[in-house]
């Protein structure tokens, strides 16, 4: 069992329906939290608020010197999409390379918060 102090989390922007096929996605990056934080506001999200469209659960944290994000995605799809446009262009324009690391889970089963 591993515990991490989470520097920021972001929630589902609302109703998801029924995910067709939902991933956990765990990244390594060699970046550092400041560089998450802009990031983060360069994809116009607010910390601790909605997520992008097709995502169900993120945080980030502090691991090892680097920073460690873990997803969870409605399919792996909409994942592949959202790296592409928006994860991978926004980390090169801070200066963060590539993850050093992309684990990807099917998801079981999940739960969420309810209103």
């Amino acid at each position: 069992m591993t515990f991490y102090n989470v520097h920021n989390y972001l929630t589902a922007p609302g109703d998801l329906g029924n995910p067709r096929g939902p991933i956990a996605v765990v990244m390594d990056f060699d970046g550092n939290l400041e560089q998450y934080d802009e990031i983060i506001d360069l994809m116009g999200f607010a910390a601790q608020g909605a997520g992008p469209h097709g995502g169900m659960f993120h945080w980030v944290a502090d691991v090892n010197g680097g920073i460690r994000v873990t997803d969870v995605w409605q399919d792996r799809v909409t994942f592949d999409d959202f790296s592409e446009h928006q994860i991978q262009p926004y980390s090169a324009k801070v200066g963060v390379a590539a993850p050093t690391s992309v684990t990807i889970y099917q998801v079981h089963n999940y739960l969420t918060a309810s209103a």
